[in-house]
C-alpha cells in the first residue's frame, strides 16, 4: 500500500504540492450518509479507485480493484479519551494471498483499521508546527504524528506487532485476522487502544485524532469485498 502514515495526511500534502495541489487527491463517490456522517474518501489512482458504499443498516462495504484507498473521519471529541475501540467486519470474498505486512510493496491486505495520534504541540517545533497546520487545514488530518493499523490479512499470528513499512518508528500494524481466515463470516473486535499504543511506542497515548477505513489490492493487482460496522469508541471492554 503506497499510503505513509506518519501520518496518512503527510503523502497526501506530499502528493498535493507535487501536482500543484488540482487532481493528486481523488475524491471517490459516496452514499450521501457516509458523507452526512462525516467521512472523506479519497484515492492515490485516477483509473483503479477504491469504493467506499454505506448500506441502509450502517454497515459500509469496501471494494478494492488493483487499488488502494482509504476512508477516514474525525473522531468525536468526546470519544478521544475513551481506550476501548470495538469493531464488526467481514471479508466477503478476496483474491489477495497471505501477504508480508511489513514489505514495502507487497503488503495488500482485504481490510484495515487506523488510529491517528496527533503528536502534542509541545514536541513540534514552532516552524514544523505552522506548516503542518497550513497542509492539515487543506487535507483535514493530522500531519506528524504516530499511527496504529489494525489489519485483517497477511502472514502471521493473531496478536502480531509488526512496523508499518512506510512510517518508520511512528506506526506499527496488529495482525488481528491473519491471511484467508473466516472468509464469508462476521467477526467482531474489540481493542484497547492505549494499551497497544503504550505496548507499540512505549508511551502513554496522545488524544487520537482520526479513525481510517482501508483496503488494498494494488500491489498484487488482486480484488477483495468486505463489509465493517458498529465502529465505535467506549470507556469499558464489553
Amino acid at each position: 500500500m503506497k499510503i505513509a502514515f506518519r501520518p496518512l495526511a503527510a503523502v497526501l500534502a506530499c502528493s498535493l504540492l507535487m501536482a500543484g495541489f488540482p487532481s493528486a487527491v481523488i475524491a471517490l463517490s459516496m452514499s450521501s450518509d457516509l458523507r452526512q456522517l462525516g467521512w472523506k474518501i479519497y484515492s492515490f489512482s485516477e483509473r483503479d479507485k477504491t469504493q467506499f458504499r454505506g448500506m441502509e443498516n450502517g454497515d459500509i462495504q469496501v471494494t478494492a480493484r488493483k487499488s488502494a484507498g482509504f476512508l477516514y473521519r474525525e473522531i468525536p471529541h468526546d470519544d478521544r479519551n475513551k481506550q476501548n475501540l470495538s469493531w464488526r467486519w467481514k471479508v466477503e470474498e478476496s483474491s489477495i494471498g497471505p501477504t508480508k505486512l511489513n514489505l514495502k510493496g507487497g503488503d495488500d491486505r482485504p481490510l484495515a483499521v487506523h488510529v491517528l495520534f496527533p503528536d502534542p504541540p509541545e514536541e513540534v517545533n514552532i516552524f514544523t508546527r505552522i506548516a503542518d497546520a497550513a497542509v492539515a487545514a487543506f487535507v483535514h488530518m493530522p500531519i506528524s504524528g504516530k499511527s496504529i493499523t489494525y489489519v485483517w490479512g497477511g502472514i502471521g499470528e493473531r496478536g502480531d506487532m509488526l512496523p508499518n513499512p512506510y512510517s518508520g518508528p511512528d506506526g506499527v500494524l496488529f495482525l488481528l485476522r491473519p491471511g484467508e481466515s473466516q472468509i464469508g463470516t462476521w467477526v467482531p473486535e474489540e481493542v484497547n487502544v492505549a494499551a497497544d499504543f503504550e505496548r507499540a511506542f512505549g508511551t502513554t497515548a496522545t488524544l487520537p485524532s482520526h479513525i481510517v477505513v482501508s483496503a488494498d489490492a494494488d500491489d498484487t493487482k488482486g480484488h477483495s469485498i468486505s463489509m465493517i460496522g458498529d465502529i465505535r469508541f467506549h470507556s469499558d471492554i464489553n
